[in-house]
């Protein structure tokens, strides 16, 4: 899933935002009627396709005028609804630094902000992960939450408050796979599970750049972490007796923010040695 954009499509856009050869071309992006694709065009029609002319074709293509609601309801709500029933899954936003990533992610400003202010696919996951739970009558659970970030090939805890213990290791298990020994919260509540990302939201890696003036320099990942267990009286308590020796469902959902794809120096115009450093590691593919 990537951001959406800030900066309307087919309109002039300010030098800096994006590369001179774009600037100098004068083209703009086109969304397809049928939201199926989008292309470049000069004159703001839409082109025939042909060699040189660059085309892409996507499972959904969403427009200037597209809400970060119509993005959840079209490429996330379905995802969380199948990890309330088992199936884990994970929602991404790949793109360049500047395309909206992190504003579709958790709004404007921080995340506490947009709690606040202008919800992003967060809040909107989490708010609807507790309504589907709701409907479970006949099922409890028991749900934990973590926050890492990858900076500079690093995996950091979000959620330890001392930023020299923030570095953490993975281990592999034949069964369960490769772990992160990171922090776990258990919450029961929407607003427990935004505070606590809202803390790691505060404690990852954010600066200024050429493109963007709060732009990720690390990998952000908000994990959830659910344990569903069917018992005929359940209510609205969302909590385990693990001392039933009874099958539990457990399934994970993962919120990607990845840091912005660029051009190091070209576009985000960066000269600290150690910002240079930073747009290396985010870009190694």
């Amino acid at each position: 899933m990537r951001g959406l954009n800030q900066y309307e499509i087919g309109k002039p856009v300010k030098a800096g935002k994006f590369s001179r050869q774009s600037i100098a071309s004068s083209r703009s992006w086109k969304v397809k009627d049928d939201k199926s694709c989008a292309q470049t065009t000069n004159t703001g029609e839409s082109l025939p396709r042909k060699e040189g002319r660059t085309h892409f074709t996507y499972d959904r293509v969403f427009d200037e005028h597209a809400s970060t609601r119509e993005v959840f309801d079209v490429s996330a709500r379905d995802i969380v609804n199948s990890f309330v029933h088992g199936i884990s899954g994970s929602l991404i936003a790949y793109g360049q630094t500047g395309s909206g990533k992190t504003f579709t992610m958790q709004g404007k400003g921080s995340l506490k902000d947009g709690a606040e202010q202008t919800e992003g696919v967060i809040h909107m996951t989490v708010r609807t992960l507790f309504e589907e739970l709701a409907k479970q009558q006949s099922s409890t659970f028991l749900i934990r939450v973590s926050a890492i970030e990858v900076y500079n090939e690093d995996i950091r805890d979000l959620l330890v408050t001392s930023d020299e213990h923030r570095k953490v290791s993975t281990r592999y298990d034949s069964k369960l796979g490769c772990s992160v020994d990171s922090t776990e919260k258990f919450v029961l509540n929407y607003e427990e599970m935004i505070g606590i990302f809202s803390i790691a939201d505060k404690n990852r890696i954010m600066k200024k750049t050429g493109m963007n003036d709060r732009s990720s320099r690390s990998h952000t990942m908000y994990k959830i972490i659910l344990e569903k267990k069917d018992d005929g009286d359940s209510g609205n308590a969302y909590e385990i007796d693990s001392n039933e020796d009874e099958s539990i469902q457990v399934s994970t959902l993962n919120l990607v923010d990845l840091a912005g794809s660029d051009t190091v120096i070209r576009n985000t115009r960066i000269q600290d040695e150690a910002q240079k450093k930073e747009g290396s590691n985010i870009n190694k593919r």
